[in-house]
Protein backbone atom coordinates (compact mmCIF):
# COMPACT_ATOMS: atom_id res chain seq x y z
CA UNK A 1 0.00 0.00 0.00
CA UNK A 2 2.96 2.29 0.89
CA UNK A 3 4.69 1.49 -2.17
CA UNK A 4 1.30 1.63 -4.28
CA UNK A 5 0.98 5.42 -2.62
CA UNK A 6 4.76 6.73 -3.46
CA UNK A 7 4.36 5.58 -7.14
CA UNK A 8 1.03 7.37 -7.75
CA UNK A 9 2.25 10.26 -5.86
CA UNK A 10 5.42 10.67 -9.07
CA UNK A 11 2.60 10.17 -11.17
CA UNK A 12 0.41 12.74 -12.56
CA UNK A 13 -2.84 13.77 -10.15
CA UNK A 14 -4.45 16.77 -10.75
CA UNK A 15 -8.54 17.53 -10.47
CA UNK A 16 -9.11 17.11 -14.31
CA UNK A 17 -10.13 13.58 -16.11
CA UNK A 18 -7.16 11.92 -17.63
CA UNK A 19 -9.78 11.62 -20.73
CA UNK A 20 -8.30 13.76 -23.46
CA UNK A 21 -9.38 17.16 -23.25
CA UNK A 22 -10.02 18.25 -26.53
CA UNK A 23 -10.72 21.75 -28.40
CA UNK A 24 -11.36 22.80 -31.90
CA UNK A 25 -7.77 25.50 -32.86
CA UNK A 26 -6.71 26.60 -35.87
CA UNK A 27 -2.45 26.09 -35.71
CA UNK A 28 -0.51 27.94 -38.14
CA UNK A 29 0.87 25.29 -40.71
CA UNK A 30 3.19 26.33 -42.21
CA UNK A 31 4.50 25.87 -46.11
CA UNK A 32 6.97 23.04 -45.59
CA UNK A 33 4.81 21.46 -43.44
CA UNK A 34 1.89 21.67 -45.75
CA UNK A 35 3.75 20.27 -48.22
CA UNK A 36 4.21 17.16 -45.67
CA UNK A 37 0.70 17.22 -45.31
CA UNK A 38 -0.22 16.82 -48.99
CA UNK A 39 2.62 14.14 -49.27
CA UNK A 40 0.89 12.17 -46.43
CA UNK A 41 -2.76 12.22 -48.00
CA UNK A 42 -1.07 10.35 -50.98
CA UNK A 43 -1.21 7.21 -48.95
CA UNK A 44 -1.88 8.03 -45.14
CA UNK A 45 -5.52 7.35 -43.54
CA UNK A 46 -5.66 9.45 -40.16
CA UNK A 47 -2.57 11.86 -39.52
CA UNK A 48 -1.69 13.54 -36.17
CA UNK A 49 0.86 15.73 -35.24
CA UNK A 50 2.62 15.36 -31.74
CA UNK A 51 4.62 16.95 -28.89
CA UNK A 52 6.68 19.98 -27.51
CA UNK A 53 6.06 21.12 -31.63
CA UNK A 54 2.20 21.80 -30.94
CA UNK A 55 3.15 23.95 -27.77
CA UNK A 56 5.76 25.66 -29.25
CA UNK A 57 3.81 26.39 -32.13
CA UNK A 58 0.87 27.78 -29.86
CA UNK A 59 3.56 30.16 -28.21
CA UNK A 60 5.73 31.53 -31.53
CA UNK A 61 3.62 30.85 -34.20
CA UNK A 62 6.36 28.22 -35.25
CA UNK A 63 8.27 24.84 -34.59
CA UNK A 64 11.82 23.94 -35.04
CA UNK A 65 10.81 20.18 -34.25
CA UNK A 66 7.55 18.49 -35.64
CA UNK A 67 6.86 14.81 -34.98
CA UNK A 68 4.00 13.48 -36.88
CA UNK A 69 2.31 10.27 -36.89
CA UNK A 70 0.54 8.45 -39.24
CA UNK A 71 -1.81 5.79 -39.58
CA UNK A 72 -1.09 3.52 -43.10
CA UNK A 73 -3.55 1.39 -44.11
CA UNK A 74 -2.33 0.53 -47.38
CA UNK A 75 1.57 -0.87 -47.45
CA UNK A 76 1.44 -0.48 -51.32
CA UNK A 77 0.21 3.19 -51.28
CA UNK A 78 2.88 3.78 -48.71
CA UNK A 79 5.89 2.41 -50.69
CA UNK A 80 4.46 3.96 -54.30
CA UNK A 81 4.43 7.32 -52.73
CA UNK A 82 7.50 7.16 -51.09
CA UNK A 83 8.85 7.71 -54.82
CA UNK A 84 7.48 11.22 -54.66
CA UNK A 85 8.53 11.70 -50.97
CA UNK A 86 8.93 15.94 -51.37
CA UNK A 87 12.40 16.36 -49.04
CA UNK A 88 15.97 15.30 -49.14
CA UNK A 89 18.40 13.93 -46.45
CA UNK A 90 15.77 11.56 -44.76
CA UNK A 91 17.10 9.10 -42.61
CA UNK A 92 14.68 6.06 -42.35
CA UNK A 93 14.99 3.80 -39.36
CA UNK A 94 12.11 0.79 -40.26
CA UNK A 95 9.10 3.08 -41.67
CA UNK A 96 10.23 5.90 -39.52
CA UNK A 97 11.38 9.31 -41.27
CA UNK A 98 13.66 12.13 -39.80
CA UNK A 99 14.47 14.53 -41.67
CA UNK A 100 15.19 18.72 -41.85
CA UNK A 101 13.39 20.81 -44.08
CA UNK A 102 12.03 24.98 -43.68
CA UNK A 103 14.12 24.99 -40.44
CA UNK A 104 12.12 22.50 -38.91
CA UNK A 105 13.13 19.11 -37.72
CA UNK A 106 10.75 16.49 -38.51
CA UNK A 107 10.04 12.60 -37.61
CA UNK A 108 7.92 11.03 -39.56
CA UNK A 109 6.70 7.45 -37.65
CA UNK A 110 4.29 5.53 -40.24
CA UNK A 111 2.20 3.18 -38.62
CA UNK A 112 -0.16 0.38 -38.51
CA UNK A 113 -3.63 0.96 -37.67
CA UNK A 114 -3.55 -0.69 -34.56
CA UNK A 115 -0.19 0.86 -33.47
CA UNK A 116 -1.53 4.08 -34.19
CA UNK A 117 -4.68 3.48 -32.16
CA UNK A 118 -2.37 1.99 -29.79
CA UNK A 119 -0.29 5.51 -29.65
CA UNK A 120 -3.22 7.49 -28.97
CA UNK A 121 -4.62 5.62 -26.46
CA UNK A 122 -0.98 5.66 -24.66
CA UNK A 123 -0.98 9.36 -24.51
CA UNK A 124 -3.70 9.85 -22.72
CA UNK A 125 -2.08 8.07 -19.68
CA UNK A 126 0.47 9.07 -17.37
CA UNK A 127 2.63 6.33 -16.80
CA UNK A 128 3.72 6.20 -21.00
CA UNK A 129 4.84 9.79 -21.06
CA UNK A 130 7.07 12.33 -18.75
CA UNK A 131 6.17 15.77 -19.55
CA UNK A 132 1.78 17.27 -20.36
CA UNK A 133 3.67 18.22 -23.60
CA UNK A 134 4.21 14.90 -24.94
CA UNK A 135 0.36 14.11 -24.99
CA UNK A 136 -0.37 17.19 -27.07
CA UNK A 137 -1.70 16.10 -30.45
CA UNK A 138 -3.51 17.77 -33.76
CA UNK A 139 -5.80 16.57 -35.72
CA UNK A 140 -4.35 18.94 -39.07
CA UNK A 141 -8.18 17.34 -41.19
CA UNK A 142 -10.53 18.00 -38.44
CA UNK A 143 -8.63 21.01 -36.50
CA UNK A 144 -9.02 19.17 -32.74
CA UNK A 145 -6.23 19.46 -30.37
CA UNK A 146 -6.03 17.11 -27.71
CA UNK A 147 -4.28 18.27 -24.42
CA UNK A 148 -5.09 15.56 -21.70
CA UNK A 149 -2.94 17.12 -19.44
CA UNK A 150 -3.74 20.40 -19.44
CA UNK A 151 -0.18 21.53 -20.97
CA UNK A 152 -1.58 24.63 -22.67
CA UNK A 153 -2.90 26.57 -19.80
CA UNK A 154 0.46 25.95 -17.86
CA UNK A 155 2.65 28.64 -17.08
CA UNK A 156 5.72 26.00 -16.47
CA UNK A 157 6.57 22.72 -18.26
CA UNK A 158 4.15 20.22 -16.36
CA UNK A 159 5.80 16.98 -15.28
CA UNK A 160 3.31 14.27 -15.65
CA UNK A 161 5.60 11.07 -14.92
CA UNK A 162 8.53 11.04 -12.37
CA UNK A 163 8.87 7.54 -11.78
CA UNK A 164 12.15 6.76 -13.97
CA UNK A 165 15.11 5.48 -13.00
CA UNK A 166 18.47 6.86 -12.66
CA UNK A 167 19.20 5.91 -16.28
CA UNK A 168 15.87 7.15 -17.94
CA UNK A 169 15.37 9.85 -15.26
CA UNK A 170 18.65 11.73 -16.89
CA UNK A 171 18.01 11.32 -19.98
CA UNK A 172 13.88 12.78 -19.19
CA UNK A 173 15.75 15.64 -16.52
CA UNK A 174 18.10 17.00 -19.69
CA UNK A 175 15.30 16.79 -22.60
CA UNK A 176 13.21 18.93 -19.93
CA UNK A 177 15.77 21.64 -19.71
CA UNK A 178 16.76 22.01 -23.13
CA UNK A 179 12.65 21.88 -24.14
CA UNK A 180 11.62 24.14 -21.52
CA UNK A 181 14.50 27.01 -22.78
CA UNK A 182 13.10 25.96 -26.46
CA UNK A 183 9.82 26.52 -25.34
CA UNK A 184 10.70 29.91 -23.11
CA UNK A 185 8.91 28.33 -19.88
CA UNK A 186 10.18 27.09 -16.39
CA UNK A 187 10.22 23.89 -15.00
CA UNK A 188 8.15 23.57 -12.27
CA UNK A 189 8.76 22.96 -8.50
CA UNK A 190 7.87 18.69 -9.02
CA UNK A 191 10.57 18.84 -11.67
CA UNK A 192 13.02 20.01 -9.63
CA UNK A 193 12.62 18.30 -6.04
CA UNK A 194 12.27 14.84 -8.16
CA UNK A 195 15.88 15.74 -9.78
CA UNK A 196 17.00 17.00 -6.67
CA UNK A 197 16.51 13.46 -5.27
CA UNK A 198 17.27 11.20 -8.77
CA UNK A 199 20.61 13.53 -9.49
CA UNK A 200 22.24 13.26 -5.38
CA UNK A 201 22.61 9.11 -6.34
CA UNK A 202 25.55 7.75 -6.43
CA UNK A 203 26.00 5.87 -9.59
CA UNK A 204 25.93 2.06 -8.93
CA UNK A 205 28.34 0.33 -10.60
CA UNK A 206 26.40 -2.06 -13.03
CA UNK A 207 24.73 1.77 -14.01
CA UNK A 208 27.36 3.75 -14.08
CA UNK A 209 28.42 3.46 -17.49
CA UNK A 210 24.81 3.96 -18.68
CA UNK A 211 24.32 6.70 -17.08
CA UNK A 212 27.79 8.29 -18.48
CA UNK A 213 26.63 7.01 -21.93
CA UNK A 214 23.32 9.07 -21.63
CA UNK A 215 24.93 12.34 -20.70
CA UNK A 216 27.63 11.85 -23.29
CA UNK A 217 25.06 11.64 -26.11
CA UNK A 218 22.70 14.18 -24.84
CA UNK A 219 25.21 16.59 -24.20
CA UNK A 220 25.88 18.07 -27.71
CA UNK A 221 22.23 19.18 -27.76
CA UNK A 222 22.13 20.40 -23.97
CA UNK A 223 25.07 22.65 -24.49
CA UNK A 224 24.06 24.00 -27.87
CA UNK A 225 20.53 24.84 -25.77
CA UNK A 226 21.67 25.44 -22.73
CA UNK A 227 23.94 27.84 -20.48
CA UNK A 228 27.19 26.67 -19.23
CA UNK A 229 26.69 26.77 -15.86
CA UNK A 230 23.58 24.41 -16.32
CA UNK A 231 26.14 21.50 -18.08
CA UNK A 232 28.76 22.44 -15.09
CA UNK A 233 25.68 21.66 -12.62
CA UNK A 234 24.84 18.54 -14.05
CA UNK A 235 28.90 17.61 -13.83
CA UNK A 236 28.85 18.53 -10.36
CA UNK A 237 25.56 16.33 -9.71
CA UNK A 238 26.64 13.11 -7.59
CA UNK A 239 25.24 10.63 -10.04
CA UNK A 240 26.90 12.02 -13.32
CA UNK A 241 30.21 13.09 -11.37
CA UNK A 242 30.13 9.62 -9.87
CA UNK A 243 29.33 7.95 -13.30
CA UNK A 244 32.16 9.36 -14.88
CA UNK A 245 34.02 9.06 -12.40
CA UNK A 246 33.50 5.32 -12.47
CA UNK A 247 33.58 5.16 -15.74
CA UNK A 248 36.10 7.23 -17.96
CA UNK A 249 38.07 8.36 -14.74
CA UNK A 250 37.12 11.80 -15.18
CA UNK A 251 37.48 14.54 -12.17
CA UNK A 252 34.09 16.45 -13.24
CA UNK A 253 35.67 19.26 -11.66
CA UNK A 254 39.18 19.39 -13.66
CA UNK A 255 36.96 19.24 -16.54
CA UNK A 256 34.93 22.61 -15.84
CA UNK A 257 38.06 23.57 -14.83
CA UNK A 258 39.82 23.21 -18.37
CA UNK A 259 36.53 23.78 -20.24
CA UNK A 260 36.80 27.45 -18.85
CA UNK A 261 40.15 27.51 -19.73
CA UNK A 262 40.20 26.32 -22.73
CA UNK A 263 36.62 28.36 -23.90
CA UNK A 264 38.38 31.42 -22.78
CA UNK A 265 41.02 30.92 -25.56
CA UNK A 266 38.63 29.26 -28.51
CA UNK A 267 36.52 31.32 -30.93
CA UNK A 268 33.02 31.37 -30.64
CA UNK A 269 32.98 29.17 -34.13
CA UNK A 270 33.85 26.07 -31.86
CA UNK A 271 30.64 25.30 -29.91
CA UNK A 272 30.85 24.84 -26.32
CA UNK A 273 30.06 20.91 -27.09
CA UNK A 274 32.89 20.72 -28.88
CA UNK A 275 34.90 22.37 -25.92
CA UNK A 276 33.29 19.65 -23.39
CA UNK A 277 33.76 16.79 -25.63
CA UNK A 278 36.87 17.40 -26.42
CA UNK A 279 37.66 17.41 -22.20
CA UNK A 280 35.53 14.37 -21.45
CA UNK A 281 36.35 12.14 -24.28
CA UNK A 282 40.46 13.30 -24.61
CA UNK A 283 41.32 9.91 -23.98
CA UNK A 284 39.16 7.69 -26.26
CA UNK A 285 39.73 10.54 -28.94
CA UNK A 286 43.79 10.21 -28.62
CA UNK A 287 43.42 6.63 -28.70
CA UNK A 288 41.05 7.15 -32.02
CA UNK A 289 43.86 9.46 -33.27
CA UNK A 290 46.56 6.59 -32.85
CA UNK A 291 44.52 3.70 -33.73
CA UNK A 292 42.63 5.09 -36.68
CA UNK A 293 39.65 3.00 -34.92
CA UNK A 294 36.80 5.47 -34.39
CA UNK A 295 34.93 5.46 -31.25
CA UNK A 296 31.72 4.26 -30.61
CA UNK A 297 31.20 6.84 -27.55
CA UNK A 298 28.45 9.01 -28.79
CA UNK A 299 26.25 6.58 -31.34
CA UNK A 300 22.86 6.88 -29.10
CA UNK A 301 19.92 9.00 -29.10
CA UNK A 302 17.60 10.47 -31.49
CA UNK A 303 18.44 11.27 -35.26
CA UNK A 304 19.01 14.90 -34.63
CA UNK A 305 20.92 14.45 -31.45
CA UNK A 306 23.27 11.88 -33.23
CA UNK A 307 23.98 14.58 -36.06
CA UNK A 308 24.87 17.16 -33.09
CA UNK A 309 27.22 15.21 -31.51
CA UNK A 310 29.00 14.32 -34.81
CA UNK A 311 29.31 17.88 -35.54
CA UNK A 312 30.65 18.50 -31.91
CA UNK A 313 32.78 15.41 -32.08
CA UNK A 314 34.16 17.18 -35.67
CA UNK A 315 35.15 19.67 -33.65
CA UNK A 316 36.68 17.77 -30.72
CA UNK A 317 38.70 16.03 -32.98
CA UNK A 318 40.15 19.48 -34.47
CA UNK A 319 40.88 20.46 -31.05
CA UNK A 320 43.01 17.45 -29.71
CA UNK A 321 45.02 17.32 -32.80
CA UNK A 322 45.86 21.46 -32.42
Amino acid sequence: MGAAATVAGLLFSGAESLAAVTRVIDLPISDTEQTLLNFIAQYGGRARLAGAGILEKLRSGESKRLNVFVEVDDLASFESALAQFPFTGAYATGSTLAFSAGGTEFVLENLPTRTFDERRAMLIRARYIAFAHDALTYDPASRRLSDPFNATKSKTVRSVNRSFGAIDGLKVILRGYVEAEQLGLRLGADFHRWEARLLKLMARDKDAAAIASTFLNQLATAAEFLPTETIQKFLRSRSVKSALSKTLGLDTEVAIGAFDARRATEPGSVSNAAIWLSILLDAELREEAATGVLTSTLRNGTRFEMLRSRTALAQARNLIAS
